[in-house]
């Protein structure tokens, strides 16, 4: 992610080969490891032709990154018939988002069935088939069809459960279970950075096409996909540099305008 965030930056001001070469590179391994990234990776690559008008460069950087993972996609195509990096979604909702759902999710250290028995007597079916190629494909759709379930069966709870998510993230989890995430080393640094991410964000944004209101969306926007799953303390890594970016630019703002 650093590399990505450093040579996004040296991208938006220097157009050159090895800028183009390393954005696109960390971009496809970003994809490979998460696979929602590719909204981010078009998000960026929509936001560099915008500002810089390289569409030539923009086009090359593209063809550069379906390159790159287009091993895993003709793979999963040619195995599962499926034009895919991950199915995951189904797992990961569910775990976010039953009747026994918190902020960190439930079932977090085990299969999510276990405590979603609904889905129980559905997967048994599946493993009697024994080893299938779509296993995991068809495991997948049943567990995200029961989160859809549970969504649509009670919306008002899992908005609020949403939203709950959303300010945990960019605060503190009040309910958190993790061991020692309360130790002083841990939250009074996290609680400092997160107001000051908070006073960067109120003092730098505009409706304008801007550097710095790229990574302020790019912030939120990872919180806002986090948070339609669950919240995990180590996502925090995720986004500490961008944190650091937002709340030292804040900083210089507001000094400016106390000192003046």
């Amino acid at each position: 992610i650093n590399l990505f965030l450093l040579f996004f930056i040296r991208f938006y001001k220097d157009t050159k080969k090895i800028n183009l070469i390393i954005f696109s590179l960390s971009s496809s391994l970003l994809i490979l490891l998460r696979g929602e990234f590719y909204l981010f990776v078009i998000f960026s690559l929509a936001f560099l032709f915008l500002k810089k008008k390289k569409l030539i460069k923009v086009f090359l950087s593209s063809l550069f990154i379906i390159l790159l993972i287009s091993p895993y996609l003709y793979r999963n195509y040619n195995t599962f018939n499926v034009i895919t990096i991950t199915k995951s979604s189904g797992f990961n909702l569910l775990k976010g988002n039953n009747p026994k759902s918190k902020v960190e999710g439930v079932g977090l250290f085990g299969d999510v069935e276990g405590v979603v028995p609904e889905v129980r007597s559905k997967l048994e079916k599946l493993y009697e088939l024994g080893p299938i190629i779509e296993h995991d494909l068809v495991k997948d759709r049943i567990l995200l069809d029961q989160a859809i379930k549970f969504i649509k069966e009670n919306p008002k709870k899992y908005s609020s459960l949403y939203v709950q998510k959303f300010t945990s993230f960019f605060f503190i989890d009040t309910n958190s279970t993790y061991p020692n995430y309360y130790s002083l080393p841990h939250i009074v640094p996290k609680l400092i950075l997160s107001i000051t991410t908070l006073i960067g964000i109120i003092l730098i944004f505009s409706f304008k096409i801007t550097l710095l209101n790229y990574l302020i969306f790019f912030y939120l926007s990872n919180i806002a996909i986090f948070s339609v799953f669950f919240i995990l303390p180590r996502y925090s890594l995720i986004l500490l540099p961008l944190q650091l970016i937002i709340s030292i630019e804040g900083i210089r703002i507001l000094v400016r305008k106390l000192t003046h």
